[in-house]
């Protein structure tokens, strides 16, 4: 299933031979839905910080899905009335609501809704994504490496097993 939503377009620009900046990719993306929930689609990883700029390969090629030691930015369309698994990944997450209204549900059991325009600073907790509307929505994703918290002695790991259950 294709989202209703219309595709973005992402613009890279990078350097010529004579060190001039150039566009290096201009190109439509645009998602495709699982029929079990939301679809992902990469904008453009790093694999390290500071970031290696000096090339012009397409990072968008170079999706694990995981930060390590670089960035992700990612777009996820939500269909209407989906519900996200909760997961957590050891990263620090920029959210920007772009279209419609999310929950965002945590794993005390806070739900707290999220409009377009709204940012949300995830830091490596518990969460998931539900879209309790009849419309589309669409969140982009910046996600960069992080510490993992520790609490009481313990360091909390990486918990993607219902994303992976979930097939998203």
């Amino acid at each position: 299933m294709s989202t209703l939503l219309p595709p973005m377009r992402r613009i890279v620009t990078s350097h010529n031979e004579q060190r001039q900046a150039i566009v290096a990719h201009d190109s439509q993306i645009s998602t495709e839905i699982p029929p079990q929930g939301a679809g992902t689609v990469l904008i453009w990883s790093s694999s390290e910080s500071p970031a290696d700029v000096a090339s012009a390969d397409d990072k968008a090629l170079a999706d694990t899905g995981f930060v390590n030691n670089g960035s992700i930015f990612r777009i996820v369309d939500l269909p209407p009335k989906s519900v996200g698994p909760l997961h957590r990944s050891i990263s620090l997450d920029y959210i920007i609501v772009q279209k419609g209204t999310v929950t965002l549900t945590l794993d005390d059991g806070s739900r707290t809704k999220a409009n377009e325009g709204d940012v949300v600073i995830q830091q490596a907790t518990m969460h998931g994504w539900t879209n309790e509307t009849d419309e589309w929505a669409r969140i982009l994703a910046i996600m960069l490496p992080a510490k993992a918290p520790v609490f009481g002695g313990n360091e909390l790991q990486t918990d993607l097993a219902a994303l992976f259950e979930a097939g998203n």
